[in-house]
């Protein structure tokens, strides 16, 4: 009983204490909001977080078939000109992927050990190798108001984010991004989109 005292103390102090490292999974929340911030805020530099150097994007129409961060920026730049932009994504869903070649190195420990690996996991999701990938689904609402604003000069956008990471050195960037349009795709004034 003591073991289990002392194994639920350490559980407790580390769920508790804010000390434990930012988990992939919140890394790759992280990085998918920031693109909505750096677009609204027209920080285009800053994409260099959120997509590797060498990401594929497909946007649908004009924008489909982006190769490389450049092309990405180029695009993101033209798609808010002359605008006031508000993305809001919500990510539904986080599938990731370890990389089967980057072991842990942690097989054949004893029983406590194992025991307290399997239940920190259940609530703190393991910090995977580099390499490793994830899949996201993020829904997506967008808003293009005219600058200067006049009545009736908005759209929206409705879609989803299929996104594909990868876990670098520098952090999870996006490697494949795919924009779905959900229903119609957009409401509103579309000659907005096309001043």
């Amino acid at each position: 009983m003591k073991s289990f005292t002392a194994t639920a103390a350490l559980i407790i102090g580390l769920l508790s204490s804010g000390t434990c490292a930012k988990s992939d999974w919140e890394a790759i929340h992280d990085t998918i909001n920031r693109y909505s911030i750096f677009i609204d805020t027209k920080d285009f530099a800053s994409l260099d977080r959120v997509f590797s150097s060498d990401a594929y994007a497909n946007y649908g129409g004009a924008w489909a078939d982006l190769y490389g961060i450049d092309a990405i920026i180029e695009v993101c730049k033209e798609s808010v000109a002359g605008h006031t932009s508000q993305h809001l994504g919500s990510v539904m869903g986080i599938d990731i992927h370890e990389n089967e070649n980057e072991g842990s190195g942690q097989q054949g420990l004893t029983w406590p050990y194992n025991a307290l690996q399997w239940i920190l996991k259940q609530h703190i999701p393991a910090d995977v190798p580099i390499n490793s990938t994830a899949n996201s689904t993020t829904y997506d609402q967008s808003t293009l108001f005219a600058d200067p604003y006049y009545n009736g000069s908005v759209i929206y956008y409705f879609g989803y984010y299929l996104d594909e990471l990868q876990k670098l050195e520098e952090g999870w960037r996006i490697t494949n991004r795919t924009w779905a349009k959900a229903g119609p795709g957009y409401s509103g004034n579309y000659s907005v989109a096309t001043a």
